[in-house]
Protein backbone atom coordinates (compact mmCIF):
# COMPACT_ATOMS: atom_id res chain seq x y z
CA UNK A 1 0.00 0.00 0.00
CA UNK A 2 3.18 2.49 0.63
CA UNK A 3 4.09 2.50 -3.15
CA UNK A 4 0.27 3.30 -4.20
CA UNK A 5 0.58 6.06 -1.53
CA UNK A 6 3.99 7.35 -3.29
CA UNK A 7 2.12 6.78 -7.08
CA UNK A 8 -0.77 9.19 -6.06
CA UNK A 9 1.49 11.82 -4.27
CA UNK A 10 3.73 11.62 -6.91
CA UNK A 11 0.80 12.07 -9.31
CA UNK A 12 -0.74 14.70 -7.39
CA UNK A 13 2.68 16.72 -6.85
CA UNK A 14 2.65 16.26 -11.22
CA UNK A 15 -0.51 17.24 -11.75
CA UNK A 16 -0.36 20.57 -9.12
CA UNK A 17 2.80 21.69 -10.37
CA UNK A 18 1.80 21.04 -14.07
CA UNK A 19 -1.30 23.32 -13.18
CA UNK A 20 0.82 25.84 -10.68
CA UNK A 21 3.60 26.60 -13.91
CA UNK A 22 0.86 26.79 -16.59
CA UNK A 23 -1.32 29.63 -14.13
CA UNK A 24 2.48 31.02 -13.24
CA UNK A 25 2.69 31.31 -16.86
CA UNK A 26 -0.55 32.96 -17.76
CA UNK A 27 -0.26 35.15 -15.50
CA UNK A 28 3.33 36.41 -15.57
CA UNK A 29 2.35 36.97 -19.37
CA UNK A 30 -0.62 38.73 -18.97
CA UNK A 31 1.25 40.88 -16.42
CA UNK A 32 4.04 41.74 -19.37
CA UNK A 33 1.33 42.20 -21.97
CA UNK A 34 -0.61 44.96 -19.43
CA UNK A 35 2.52 46.35 -18.53
CA UNK A 36 3.81 46.96 -21.96
CA UNK A 37 0.29 47.14 -23.63
CA UNK A 38 1.38 44.96 -26.18
CA UNK A 39 -1.60 43.01 -27.53
CA UNK A 40 -2.53 41.19 -30.14
CA UNK A 41 -3.51 43.84 -32.21
CA UNK A 42 -0.61 45.68 -31.78
CA UNK A 43 1.70 43.23 -32.33
CA UNK A 44 0.19 42.41 -35.21
CA UNK A 45 0.27 45.98 -36.84
CA UNK A 46 4.22 46.18 -36.00
CA UNK A 47 5.17 42.78 -37.76
CA UNK A 48 3.13 44.05 -40.52
CA UNK A 49 5.11 47.18 -40.26
CA UNK A 50 8.29 45.01 -39.81
CA UNK A 51 7.26 42.75 -43.04
CA UNK A 52 6.50 45.75 -45.24
CA UNK A 53 10.20 47.95 -44.31
CA UNK A 54 12.56 44.58 -44.82
CA UNK A 55 10.40 43.44 -47.94
CA UNK A 56 10.24 46.81 -49.50
CA UNK A 57 6.20 46.34 -50.53
CA UNK A 58 4.06 48.85 -52.27
CA UNK A 59 0.48 49.86 -51.25
CA UNK A 60 -1.01 47.00 -52.60
CA UNK A 61 1.46 44.66 -51.41
CA UNK A 62 0.81 46.51 -48.11
CA UNK A 63 -3.13 45.74 -48.35
CA UNK A 64 -2.82 42.00 -49.37
CA UNK A 65 -0.16 41.50 -46.01
CA UNK A 66 -3.10 43.30 -43.99
CA UNK A 67 -5.73 41.11 -45.17
CA UNK A 68 -3.66 38.22 -44.68
CA UNK A 69 -2.42 38.95 -41.18
CA UNK A 70 -6.07 39.38 -40.09
CA UNK A 71 -7.14 36.32 -41.73
CA UNK A 72 -3.86 34.34 -39.70
CA UNK A 73 -4.97 36.26 -36.43
CA UNK A 74 -8.47 34.72 -37.21
CA UNK A 75 -7.04 31.17 -37.90
CA UNK A 76 -4.93 31.31 -35.07
CA UNK A 77 -7.30 32.43 -32.38
CA UNK A 78 -8.75 29.32 -33.51
CA UNK A 79 -6.20 27.18 -33.03
CA UNK A 80 -5.39 28.99 -29.26
CA UNK A 81 -9.01 28.16 -28.34
CA UNK A 82 -8.77 24.78 -29.14
CA UNK A 83 -5.65 24.12 -27.61
CA UNK A 84 -7.09 25.65 -24.76
CA UNK A 85 -9.83 23.53 -24.42
CA UNK A 86 -7.77 20.69 -24.99
CA UNK A 87 -5.64 21.67 -21.98
CA UNK A 88 -9.12 22.07 -19.75
CA UNK A 89 -9.76 18.47 -21.25
CA UNK A 90 -6.62 17.27 -20.26
CA UNK A 91 -6.67 18.64 -16.80
CA UNK A 92 -10.23 17.78 -16.02
CA UNK A 93 -8.99 13.85 -16.99
CA UNK A 94 -6.07 14.35 -14.38
CA UNK A 95 -8.59 15.69 -11.79
CA UNK A 96 -10.92 12.58 -12.32
CA UNK A 97 -8.43 10.34 -11.98
CA UNK A 98 -7.01 12.13 -8.85
CA UNK A 99 -10.13 12.15 -7.24
CA UNK A 100 -10.68 9.05 -6.12
CA UNK A 101 -7.66 8.80 -3.93
CA UNK A 102 -8.37 11.71 -2.03
CA UNK A 103 -10.01 12.06 1.71
CA UNK A 104 -13.52 14.10 1.80
CA UNK A 105 -11.73 17.34 2.75
CA UNK A 106 -9.05 16.84 0.09
CA UNK A 107 -12.14 16.00 -2.75
CA UNK A 108 -13.41 19.78 -1.55
CA UNK A 109 -10.20 21.64 -1.43
CA UNK A 110 -9.05 19.82 -5.18
CA UNK A 111 -12.61 20.77 -6.39
CA UNK A 112 -12.38 24.15 -5.71
CA UNK A 113 -8.45 24.28 -7.50
CA UNK A 114 -10.73 22.80 -10.43
CA UNK A 115 -13.15 25.84 -10.12
CA UNK A 116 -9.69 28.66 -9.74
CA UNK A 117 -7.88 27.14 -12.73
CA UNK A 118 -11.08 26.62 -15.22
CA UNK A 119 -11.75 30.59 -13.72
CA UNK A 120 -8.58 31.27 -15.21
CA UNK A 121 -8.33 29.23 -18.09
CA UNK A 122 -11.91 30.87 -19.19
CA UNK A 123 -10.80 34.77 -19.05
CA UNK A 124 -10.60 36.34 -22.30
CA UNK A 125 -6.45 36.82 -23.49
CA UNK A 126 -5.40 39.47 -25.05
CA UNK A 127 -6.50 42.84 -26.18
CA UNK A 128 -9.93 41.43 -27.20
CA UNK A 129 -11.43 44.57 -27.39
CA UNK A 130 -9.42 45.87 -30.50
CA UNK A 131 -10.41 42.80 -32.74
Amino acid sequence: MTRVRAAVLLAVIFVAGTATGAMGTAAWMRHRAHASAWGPARVERALQRRMARRLDLDATQREALKTIAVDTRARMDGVRRQAMEQVGEALDQAYDRLEPSLRPEQRRTLEQMRREARARFSRPRGDEKTR
